[in-house]
């Protein structure tokens, strides 16, 4: 009775591999009843280039008596694929001969969509040019990408576990946003500014900062997420002009000619 409705899928053979049970959960999922399961070959409606790999799984499995697990595409009865996610196990009689095999099945196929998202949001971060970083609530980094080690020097091995300032040793924000940093991004508040960060070999980098509140599914801030980029090279030229145009004034200035400016109209 527990098996029949369990939320995993289940099902077992006879020592020749012949199937002789599947509990309703699994036939709910396949549109069958059981009789219907028992007479048929169900592995026919596994996807053609999953087949053979299922196959040579299970008839090592059964040649060796051992445990296995695997993954496979199943045809449903609407026509479409779900992933499945298998384990089957030898059992014994009672004399302790070699019995058959009980089986566990699972749909997997959200799991797997996931995985494909979070897999393409990590390459689209890692190839973003731009570095990215996470933080738990109090700071310590959970997360870089190879952009925070291009720029700043450190691995993840190095950063990873450890607080925020401890690595970028940084000499803060802009005055107008050092006071209410943390308040800002605790309180879900975005915040877009500019900051000093040190890197690993002392070097101190102007850096346009990006930083937003991570919430979990009940609203509450569980981690902050940074985008940084490196300004170093425009600060240097905006300062390199700002000399330049001071030199050019005091010059102007100084001349004990009469000097005059006019456009080009």
């Amino acid at each position: 009775t527990l098996l029949e409705d369990f939320p995993t899928m289940i099902w077992q053979t006879d020592a020749a591999g012949g199937h002789t049970y599947f509990n309703q959960t699994w036939l709910r999922f396949r549109g069958t009843t059981l009789e219907e399961e028992l007479d048929a070959i169900w592995h026919d409606d596994i996807l053609a280039e999953d087949r053979a790999r299922y196959r040579d799984v299970r008839a090592k499995a059964f040649e060796q008596q051992s445990v296995y697990d695997t993954e496979f595409r199943l045809r449903c009865p609407d026509g479409t694929y779900r992933w499945i996610a298998e384990i089957g196990r030898p059992y014994e009689e009672i004399d302790g001969g070699f019995a058959g095999f009980i089986g566990s099945c699972m749909d997997v196929t959200e799991w797997r969509k996931a995985d494909e998202t979070i897999r393409q949001l990590r390459s689209s971060v890692d190839a973003s040019g731009e570095v990215v970083f996470m933080t738990d609530r109090e700071g310590i980094f959970t997360f870089i990408n190879p952009e925070f080690t291009r720029l700043y020097g450190y691995t993840a091995e190095e950063v990873l576990d450890k607080a925020t300032p401890r690595i970028l040793k940084g000499t803060g924000l802009e005055p107008e946003h050092d006071t209410n940093f943390w308040e800002d991004i605790i309180q879900e508040k975005t915040f877009h500014g500019e900051m000093i960060n040190r890197t690993r070999d002392g070097r101190l980098l102007s850096v346009e900062s990006s930083v937003d509140s991570v919430l979990d599914d009940r609203g509450n801030v569980v981690g902050f997420l940074a985008i940084q980029r490196d300004i170093s090279g425009r600060k240097a030229a905006d300062e390199a002009l700002r000399q330049s145009e001071e030199r050019f004034r005091r010059l102007i200035e100084a001349s004990p000619d009469g000097i005059m400016l006019t456009d080009t109209a």
